[in-house]
């Protein structure tokens, strides 16, 4: 008797089968082409046409970005000599007012300490004891060392104003 679930027979129906879809597959692409591989087609070249469009685009803003860039140091760089220029011509006048103050204040304290007479023959007294709190506000310095201590301070005024300028300093937008 026939069996239909032979191992055999299995065989022979499924060759069939794969000969059947096969010669079908085969007149569909005779018949009307690869249309699934030309969509494919024309997405791929959609996309690539995208991935162009993107380079491009990121090498332009590159471009753009970088003479941004190139605007905005130059500007800081403007920006920065102007306060060094600034802060060195504070810096000597400011060398010289001190200097021209310390000149003058020696010298009201060497008059002060070398009192001229009348011409008359009297002397002027002389106290017995220091003035009253004279230990506690003065010093003895000499005058280099005041001028060194004057020039300093004003470098040091000098360079804290620069610091306070070059801090503010904002790029342009």
């Amino acid at each position: 008797m026939f069996n239909p679930f032979s191992a055999l027979t299995s065989k022979i129906f499924g060759g069939i089968a794969i000969f059947a879809i096969t010669f079908g597959a085969i007149q569909t692409v005779r018949l009307d082409g690869f249309l699934w591989i030309d969509g494919v087609i024309e997405k791929l070249d959609k996309e690539r046409a995208a991935h162009i469009a993107t380079k491009v685009g990121y090498a332009n803003a590159q471009k753009v970005a970088a003479d941004l860039n190139k605007k905005q140091v130059e500007s800081i760089k403007s920006q920065y000599a102007a306060i060094a220029e600034r802060t060195e011509d504070e810096y000597e006048k400011r060398l010289a007012d001190n200097r021209r103050s310390l000149a003058l204040w020696m010298q009201a304290r060497t008059i002060d300490r070398n009192p001229k007479g009348t011409g008359t023959g009297s002397a002027t007294a002389m106290p017995a004891e220091a003035v009253p709190g004279a230990a506690q506000t003065e010093f003895l310095v000499g005058a280099e060392d005041l001028e060194i201590a004057s020039d300093n301070y004003s470098q040091l005024v000098a360079l804290i104003e620069w610091a306070k300028s070059i801090g503010e300093v904002k790029p342009e937008q």
